[in-house]
């Protein structure tokens, strides 16, 4: 998919739930919840997010302590 879209300059929407797949070559990734969109950045930048907390909670991630 990815060769594809990049020879053609094409748009592609991806839907996974497997956050490594964000980072096989997006530009920019999304992050959904009951259908509201909660982030969108580059996938490095958002799978290293801890807010909104669903992003975190979807990761496993702890709460940061204060």
């Amino acid at each position: 998919v990815g060769r594809f879209w990049r020879e053609r300059a094409l748009t592609v929407v991806m839907v996974t739930h497997s956050p490594e797949d964000a980072l096989g070559g997006p530009s920019l990734a999304a992050f959904v919840d009951a259908g509201r969109v909660l982030a969108v950045a580059p996938p490095a930048e958002l799978l290293a997010m801890t807010t909104p907390p669903q992003i975190r909670d979807y990761l496993g991630r702890s709460p940061t302590p204060a």
